[in-house]
């Protein structure tokens, strides 16, 4: 009886974070190379945004393979903007291989976040996920809270805040601390719970209003 349990506890799927990248997308095809040093069963979630100056809004995309769980525009009737995350259990032709994101006249990037099991992941489920823009006046709460769920799979939160003018100040319980601290543009952070760990709620919050600014967070069960 012993044994079963102790065997069963090692093949439950335990998380760390791999990496953070800043993609270098091709301004005329919206293409870049996702970093050969993910491995296959890797999570990675994406990160991309998009804008025009033209009075349209960039085309929505979901690159071939990913799935897709946020998808919101904002403008200012010059900068047409899009941004949208997506996520994916990469298999074994993904790492460094080609991806094709929503490509803006104006101007496009993407970042990657990849996470890696004991064992390669089988699965991803967004269970909540949310992601506002942040540009009233007088501002309003640039907050996003989601509620987290227990359950025997692990767990990982991540957040992002954006902000056009790259003075946002952010406040958030995501456990990791900033993972791009040379960007004052971009935050990101994240939190791991895995299997038997205490959960609990997280958020993420920024006191800068200025346009095109947002927040975002996303809970991936891994399986």
């Amino acid at each position: 009886m012993f044994r079963g349990k102790f065997l069963l506890s090692a093949m439950r799927p335990q998380v760390s974070f791999v990496s953070a990248d800043i993609a270098s997308v091709n301004s005329g095809t919206g293409v870049f190379t996702l970093s050969s040093s993910y491995k296959p069963g890797d999570l990675v979630f994406m990160w991309t945004v998009s804008t025009n100056n033209d009075s349209t809004f960039p085309a929505e995309s979901t690159p071939s393979g990913w799935a897709r769980n946020n998808n919101i525009t904002n403008s200012d009737n010059e900068f047409y903007s899009r941004i949208q995350t997506y996520y994916k259990v990469l298999s074994a032709t993904d790492p460094g291989g080609s991806v094709t994101v929503s490509n803006g006249n104006f101007g496009r990037g993407a970042r990657t976040f990849s996470f890696r099991g004991n064992r390669p992941f089988r699965s991803a489920t967004v269970f909540d996920s949310s992601i506002v823009f942040v540009n009233t006046n007088p501002p309003e709460v640039a907050t996003t809270t989601l509620t987290s769920k227990t359950g025997s799979k692990p767990i990982v939160a991540i957040g992002t805040a954006a902000s056009a003018s790259g003075t946002q100040v952010v406040t958030t319980n995501l456990a990791s601390g900033d993972l791009f601290p040379s960007e004052p543009a971009f935050y990101s952070a994240y939190t791991i719970f895995n299997p038997n760990s205490s959960l609990n709620e997280v958020n993420i919050d920024q006191t800068d209003t200025a346009n095109f600014n947002h927040n975002s967070i996303q809970y991936f069960t891994l399986g």
